[in-house]
């Protein structure tokens, strides 16, 4: 029996079974975030939780889940991407131009080939023990019939192994030094060179309009391309056991003093703990990564624990470097510094001779070298008042972001959405997700609609999105407020009347005076009302939100 893999509709809520395919290509899978958000109330502790996150995997290497991701992205070899390129993409008109054309060129490749022309026949051929040695005859015109009836369009496989048929059939009727049998090996030699130039042409045309995976999103090929190209790129990346940890610069003497305090090293190792203040890329700071460097990797007598980089648009040190310490710590403004050098992956198309978009046109500069932090598959990335990964428009900062290799990837919040409307609320969640490479609702299998019709239902009021974000968010969140813990007494409120001053109050009647002058003036009938100016307008919400809250 098949196997199937299920499928919830949070529409129609019916599961539905997936028959597997083949096996020549990878599903259409969507990835579940490794990580998710860190969303409880200020004064909870999120930096402890943190903290303790990272002590409770310390040691352990991106190495082994970089093994399990290869699970998932299998060796995907150029024969399986033509074979879907050619089953999906080639119309059968143009399939059946080729595959035309191959026979073509290779009968015309010898002048004796007519002798494959049509099928053996024992007496006329003097053959005829010809059916009893061989059991699967094969000639080119049963070949031109086929393609006829579009007997290829599925596996082009097929039409090789047909071909193939026939030079194999010769070769085995006919011993070796025979005419006939030189002349089979001859042309199966000549139609593989045939073959190898036509896959060859046909996967240029195939990575070259699928150059732009997220244009065609529910594509076999396009995903085989991007788990081919991400299974390269992640071969390349250097596997490490550290933690990088991306704060705002004001929080940057903060989260170094929270880490010496609540970290006893003691419980990690009996070495001394190497803290590297990064403040500049000079010979000076130099020196210091050498002596680091014979300390932790030569005499191993130091533990590199804690890099902090202080500076945030000096060039940091070189990656093996950064990934010896268990905690990585810098910020935001290296993000926003180092997109201007481009990605990783740019870098590694520029040394296989593509042209960076980075670089001018017709400029022969080359490219800069990507930042170190893109080089390290670190073991887990987080993002301190990470909302900002969630804007809807993205800046460099979460460009870089989304760059950065990691197993698992963790934002904190206390306010995860902003709280002016839920409309921008969900925009915001929807780009925490993309940060989280939470691939539910990207265009795969129509995820990005699935999204816009939860949003229009949270915009309309439906009492059904509700529990459908809720279960969302159950999957990605971590929350706590100040309610959930028992120790806390509950808090009392008490209301105290306060005496205006004489400033407050002539500030008061101006504003109260200006807005009542507004809404008289903007009430008068007439061609020249100006309703549209009316603090009641809705075109003058902005402004009338604005006008009562300086007056409260």
């Amino acid at each position: 029996a098949p196997h199937h893999m299920f499928r919830l509709d949070i529409k129609s809520g019916k599961l539905e079974g997936i028959p597997f395919n083949d096996g020549t290509a990878p599903h259409l899978s969507r990835k579940v975030a490794r990580g998710g958000l860190l969303c409880d109330d200020p004064g909870l502790g999120k930096t402890i939780t943190v903290i303790s996150l990272i002590l409770q995997t310390a040691g352990i290497s991106s190495k082994t889940s970089c093994k399990n991701d290869e699970r998932y992205m299998k060796d995907i070899c150029d024969g399986q991407i033509f074979e879907t390129y050619w089953r999906e993409q080639v119309a059968p008109f143009f399939q059946e131009q080729s595959l035309n054309r191959l026979l073509v060129q290779l009968q015309r490749s010898n002048l004796d080939s007519s002798v494959f022309l049509y099928p053996i026949d024992p007496v006329h051929d003097l053959c005829p023990d010809y059916y009893d040695i061989v059991q699967s005859a094969m000639c080119f015109r049963d070949i031109m019939d086929r393609i006829s009836t579009s007997y290829y369009k599925i596996k082009f496989a097929a039409f090789e192994d047909d071909v193939k048929l026939i030079f194999s059939n010769a070769m085995t009727y006919n011993p070796a030094g025979n005419d006939l049998h030189e002349l089979a090996s001859t042309m199966l030699e000549t139609f593989e060179n045939l073959v190898r130039l036509f896959k060859t042409e046909q996967l240029k045309i195939a990575k070259k309009s699928f150059s732009n995976n997220i244009a065609r999103a529910n594509s076999q090929v396009a995903l085989l391309l991007a788990t081919q190209q991400r299974r390269e790129y992640m071969e390349s990346l250097l596997p490490s056991a550290s933690n990088l940890l991306v704060v705002p610069v004001t929080l940057l003497n903060h989260w170094e003093e929270q880490i010496k305090c609540h970290i006893n090293i003691a419980y990690l190792t009996n070495k001394e703990p190497i803290i590297f203040r990064f403040k500049a890329d000079d010979s000076e700071t130099r020196k210091e990564i050498q002596n680091t460097r014979l300390k932790a990797s030569v005499l191993k007598e130091g533990f590199p624990f804690l890099f902090i980089d202080l500076s945030g648009n000096a060039n940091l040190p070189d990656p093996d470097f950064l990934a010896m310490f268990s905690i990585v710590l810098t910020t935001t403004k290296r993000f926003s510094y180092e997109w201007r050098n481009g990605s990783f992956e740019e870098e590694i198309k520029c040394s296989d001779g593509f042209k960076s978009p980075y670089a001018e046109h017709g400029s022969t500069v080359q490219p800069l070298s990507a930042c170190p932090l893109l080089k390290i598959y670190f073991t887990r990335l987080i993002v301190d008042e990470g909302h900002s990964m969630g804007r809807g428009q993205q800046n460099n900062a979460i460009l870089f972001a989304s760059w950065i290799s990691a197993n698992r990837r963790w934002c904190m919040s206390g306010t995860p959405t902003p709280q002016t409307s839920a409309r921008s609320g969900m925009s915001n969640l929807l780009g925490l997700m993309g940060f989280l490479k939470h691939e539910f609702f990207n265009a795969r299998q129509n995820g990005d609609s699935t999204w816009q019709t939860l949003s229009r239902s949270w915009n309309e009021g439906s009492l059904a999105s509700f529990f459908q974000l809720r279960s969302v968010l159950a999957l990605l969140m971590i929350r706590h407020t100040k309610l959930d813990i028992d120790e806390l007494p509950i808090p009392r409120y008490q209301r105290t009347w306060l005496e205006m001053s004489n400033d407050e109050i002539h500030t008061f009647n101006t504003l109260a005076c200006a807005v009542q002058s507004n809404l008289l003036l903007t009430s008068m009938k007439g061609k020249t009302s100006g309703q549209q100016d009316s603090l009641i307008h809705r075109s003058q919400g902005k402004h009338a939100r604005r006008a009562f809250e300086n007056l409260r």
